[in-house]
């Protein structure tokens, strides 16, 4: 099960790094797929509700984001983002 996480987190990880993750300049892009592929787990082997774990990778970009000012947008406002992640992954998957 380890490995099949590590390859989820490493294509989550080019996801991320697809939609310029590295220079938001919050939580490394490792770290937050770390995290985001126990929500796909959750996913996939539970809940199987994609608009869940859509605003949960939101939630945790929201997270993870660099604060530098304390004008954060809400984590709504993160779900684009989010649902571009899971497009990638899932273009990843496929390809």
């Amino acid at each position: 099960m380890h490995g099949r996480h590590s390859l989820i987190e490493a294509r989550l990880e080019q996801a991320l790094d697809a939609i310029g993750w590295r220079s938001a300049g919050g939580s490394s892009s490792e770290e937050v797929a770390a995290v985001a592929v126990h929500i796909l787990d959750a996913c996939v082997n539970g809940h199987h509700d994609v608009d869940v774990a859509a605003r949960a990778i939101a939630d945790l970009l929201y997270n993870s984001a660099a604060s530098l000012d304390g004008s954060m947008s809400a984590a709504s406002a993160f779900l684009p983002a989010a649902e571009e992640v899971l497009h990638r992954y899932v273009g990843a998957r496929v390809a």
